[in-house]
């Protein structure tokens, strides 16, 4: 069964700086024949997702039905756990919460690679069920950060951990992070 994911480029909001190297790094690796047609899409503009994480068929509790759930509200309970735990253990080695995560996870990667686990396929061409898109619609699957997966899912969450509880990643206009 094929479905597909968003991911992409914001028609509004300006990349910010965290994801200046990552982003940069994947465009320049994917030919722009293989890229969305020219002019739907802003190159320069902030790219999503920054993490992916299981969306599919997650079994979730509700009016006492337990059904089958996909997609953003099936995944970000399950990153939010994960941000959660990293907060647990910052805090009880006295270090302060993690605060705004995203150039923490960003730095992580490059710093401590096994953080994360790299989501190689497919693109998010996919227009629904066994059909695809025309060329010039979605985004490429690329090694390292895409505008499909991200940054990747939890690859090691002990390496993530030693890396957050070490780190000393301070953001313009935030405290330490």
């Amino acid at each position: 069964m094929l479905w597909t994911t968003g991911g992409g480029f914001s028609s509004t909001a300006p990349r910010p700086w965290y994801q200046e190297e990552a982003v940069a790094k994947y465009l320049a690796g994917v030919p722009a024949s293989e890229m969305p047609t020219p002019g739907t899409w802003n190159s320069s503009a902030r790219a999503y997702p920054d993490v992916s994480a299981i969306g599919h068929n997650l079994m979730c509790v509700a009016g006492g039905y337990v059904n089958p759930v996909d997609g953003t509200r099936a995944a970000t309970p399950i990153f939010a756990g994960i941000l959660t735990r990293l907060n647990q253990a910052r805090i009880s080695r006295g270090l302060p919460a993690v605060g705004f995560a995203n150039p923490l996870l960003y730095k992580a990667a490059v710093a401590a690679p096994e953080s994360f686990y790299d989501i190689v396929g497919p693109a998010n061409n996919h227009c629904g069920y066994l059909t695809c898109c025309p060329k010039g619609f979605g985004y490429e699957v690329t090694p390292g950060y895409d505008a499909v997966t991200g940054l990747g899912s939890l690859g090691s969450y002990q390496v993530l951990e030693n890396f957050a509880v070490s780190s000393a990643v301070a953001s313009p206009g935030h405290k330490l992070l």
